[in-house]
């Protein structure tokens, strides 16, 4: 789990955290993405006109599935975020965990496409159409 102990937050100098999820353990694959290798998460933490401001930078590979001509291809996923959350006494540890998840799962693609102009598959023959010509029609 990452944490953020508010008491020991500083304004000058960040609090550095690191750490590698398993992405299956995470639940972080979606349709059309698997991860192929863990995902490593790096916080800079401090304190900031009276919020705790969390920079977080997350790093991995995973294999996608294109929507159109189902061809998979890789992609280095390279994500930068902030989470900014209020000091509040009565909760001396912010846990990171479900919000950098969050935060993650809200940069996947709506329609993975392995390129803009994928042209798909034939729907008669099931010829991929960027690779060759259909004859069916």
């Amino acid at each position: 789990m990452m944490r953020i102990d508010l008491a020991r937050l500083s304004e000058e100098r960040p609090m550095l955290l690191s750490v590698s999820w398993d992405a299956k353990g995470r639940e972080l694959d979606a349709p059309g993405i698997r991860f192929e290798e863990p995902v490593k998460i790096a916080v800079s933490a401090k304190r900031d006109s009276g919020l705790a401001v969390a920079q977080v930078d997350v790093r991995s590979k995973a294999t996608m599935t294109c929507a159109r001509c189902l061809c998979d291809f890789a992609v280095k996923i390279e994500r930068s975020f902030k989470l900014a959350y209020a000091l509040d006494i009565s909760e001396p540890v912010v846990e990171l965990d479900d919000d950098i998840r969050q935060e993650l799962i809200l940069t996947y693609p709506q329609k993975v496409l392995c390129r803009e102009d994928c042209r798909g598959i034939c729907p008669r023959c099931g010829v991929d159409l960027n690779k060759e010509r259909c004859k069916c029609q």
